[in-house]
């Protein structure tokens, strides 16, 4: 016979920490037939138990569907790694206390980016043009600082980082201001924009930038 109501949660559930005050939904599922599901309680324990807390429980979950956990995270100003043990007691006849690990490590300053920087197609003869990559601080604690931005690969020399934030304050975004001149050839050019960061997970980020000068035959291609 199979049990009914019938509890259903991953684990272990690795959560992406940035430092700041954080929700996470904790979907559990009733897989029963006939019965409702009840989280009767739910308590925490392990190393890290008094980061965690449960700002929301799930109404009766009815056979077939979910219901979410709310779980808040507070990093109380603790970095690295963080784990406890997320203990729910249920109506569920086989498994009335089902432990749920929750661990996750912390990611402060984090530099996030656009995946690529394109200034598109540009007439033949185009003067130089202007562009700007979005950069945010997705960290919620730390700022994050920018040492440095520069340009590798075989056109490098047609780009040039004009400007570029010294630091982005937590959840801040900023730009990264590159100009492309084609200097008198048409065709397909390339390089990457190597940012450096004090991101310790991170501190070396390279991205795509491309730009395209359309001639009848192109007199550069990207390599």
């Amino acid at each position: 016979v199979l049990p009914d109501p019938r509890l259903l949660v991953s684990t272990p559930v690795v959560l992406p920490l940035n430092g700041g005050l954080q929700t996470f939904d904790l979907v559990i599922t009733n897989t029963g037939l006939t019965k409702n599901l009840i989280i009767a309680s739910s308590s925490f324990s392990g190393t890290n138990a008094a980061n965690f807390s449960v700002t929301t429980t799930p109404a009766p979950i009815a056979p077939g569907t979910t219901g979410i956990l709310k779980i808040a995270f507070n990093p109380l100003g603790g970095p690295g790694d963080f784990e406890a043990l997320l203990s729910l007691t249920s109506n569920d006849p086989a498994d009335p206390t089902r432990p749920v690990t929750l661990r996750g490590s912390i990611h402060d300053p984090q530099l996030g980016t656009a995946a690529r920087l394109d200034f598109g197609k540009l007439p033949i003869g185009s003067g130089p043009q202007t562009a700007a990559l979005l950069i945010r601080n997705d960290g919620g604690g730390q700022v994050l600082h920018l040492d440095g931005v520069n340009l590798t690969g075989p056109y490098a020399g047609n780009f040039t980082v004009t400007s570029f934030p010294a630091t982005l304050a937590p959840g801040a975004a900023g730009s990264i201001a590159v100009s492309f001149d084609r200097m008198g050839a048409d065709g397909l050019f390339s390089a990457q924009l190597e940012i450096l960061s004090d991101d310790l997970l991170k501190p070396t980020v390279l991205v795509p930038v491309k730009a395209e000068s359309a001639g009848a035959v192109a007199s550069k291609r990207a390599r």
